[in-house]
């Protein structure tokens, strides 16, 4: 059942992002929330769930970018897989350890895509492109995650759903 809910959001997190992103642009930096989708499952249900939502998300997600086939279904798969195995440890029971395991999530991914289009002016790219962009997927991201973990805790009829895969 795991590998089930792990599918469907990382459909829903890979529609959102191909769909749905472009209009929370601000001056032409849009946001990226699927890492968000991906620790949401990883949260909430474990390594498994992680996993099948950051394989489904990068599978969809290679498909439709200009970058190799294959660098988001390793990324995202990785970090759903180690979030949801480290997710029980105490950094991560605060609302800031999960923003900042956001933060970090989204540098790395900046950093692996900008290694792979190798860019002729860093320091340009980096301040004008990477940074904001980082930033901004870490806030709305974070405000993301936060309001889908509280939703899932605190309606019992939202709840319901999950309860075959709570950890």
């Amino acid at each position: 059942m795991r590998i089930v809910y792990g599918l469907i959001i990382g459909l829903i997190a890979a529609f959102f992002e191909l769909f749905a992103a472009k209009w929370f642009s601000i001056k032409n930096v849009a946001p990226n929330l699927v890492p968000a989708f991906v620790l949401f499952a990883a949260f909430y249900g474990g390594r498994r769930m992680g996993l099948w939502a950051g394989f489904m998300a990068g599978l969809i997600l290679d498909f439709y970018s200009r970058y190799y086939i294959g660098i988001g279904i390793i990324f995202y798969s990785a970090v759903g897989f180690t979030v949801g195995h480290m997710g029980n440890r105490f950094i991560f029971d605060s609302t800031a350890g999960k923003v900042l395991c956001l933060f970090a999530v989204n540098f790395l991914q900046s950093f692996i895509l900008w290694f792979s289009t190798k860019p002729d002016n860093i320091l340009d790219v980096f301040l004008i492109s990477i940074m904001p962009r980082i930033f901004y997927s870490a806030v709305l991201g974070g405000i993301l995650l936060y309001l889908s973990l509280l939703i899932v805790s605190k309606f019992s009829y939202i709840a319901a759903l999950f309860r075959f895969i709570k950890k």
